[in-house]
């Protein structure tokens, strides 16, 4: 009856996302012994969508296409590709504005960054090294040195999703410790990076701040700014680590 129908869907609800509707749009409901199907007008849209854009890329895929090896390829190569592609996005941004910039930088002026011991501040990190940044981008006319760090994250709907974004960047070993070690060497290291562009930039500023594609709740109270890569220009343009809202 209506009122056992609505209890179902308050007090049941499925969380298992394989079983959710973004994921699976057509609706079977069993009437007295025969199977009528139900959908909405943008329910398909949204799960292939949802598919598209939050599954494959990072290599998961509905259970019953595990067994198509095709798929299985497909979401591989995928999830091989999508940090360049977003990579790529950053560098038209960039580009675009006439920046100098710098990509996948393993070495400054001859110094490994793979290499370098990990600092913040005076304080060292034992084993820890700076590592490979994506982007150190020239703003000369703010004179600001970006370091840029490029990160594919998964679009998320609902505020929940705060702590679980929360926890990968911040702790030991989160992506802000992780980018701090990045800014501290640059900071460090303006004159290896003036001999590097070529420019004086012996008086910047530096900023640390994350590209993504998508915007990330952590990012209203974030150290560094998390910009959604459409948005990027008009955070060079203001400086403002809001400008997306």
């Amino acid at each position: 009856n209506e009122f056992s129908f609505i209890t179902f869907f308050i007090f049941e609800k499925p969380y298992d996302k394989d079983l959710r509707t973004r994921y699976r749009p057509i609706l079977e409901f069993d009437i007295d012994g025969n199977k009528e199907y139900y959908i909405t007008p943008y329910m398909f849209h949204e799960a292939i969508e949802e598919i598209c854009g939050n599954l494959l890329p990072f290599q998961v895929i509905p259970n019953e296409w595990a067994s198509n090896q095709i798929l299985r390829d497909f979401a591989k190569k995928l999830f091989q590709e999508h940090d360049k592609w977003l990579e790529d996005l950053c560098c038209r941004v960039i580009v675009a504005r006439n920046l100098p910039y710098k990509r996948n930088i393993k070495a400054v002026n001859n110094i490994s960054l793979e290499k370098a011991a990990a600092y913040i501040g005076t304080e060292c990190f034992p084993n820890r090294y700076v590592g490979e940044i994506d982007f150190i981008v020239i703003n000369k006319s703010a004179k600001i040195a970006y370091v840029i760090d490029a990160k594919h994250i998964k679009t998320k709907y609902h505020l929940q999703s705060f702590v679980a974004d929360y926890s990968k960047f911040i702790g030991d070993k989160g992506y802000d410790e992780k980018l701090s070690f990045k800014v501290d060497w640059i900071q460090k290291h303006l004159y290896d990076v003036s001999r590097e562009f070529e420019c004086d930039c012996s008086d910047y500023s530096v900023q640390g701040l994350y590209v993504t594609e998508t915007f990330v709740f952590y990012s209203i109270t974030s150290e560094f700014p998390i910009i959604p890569v459409a948005w990027l220009g008009r955070y060079i343009e203001t400086n403002d680590s809001l400008c997306f809202l």
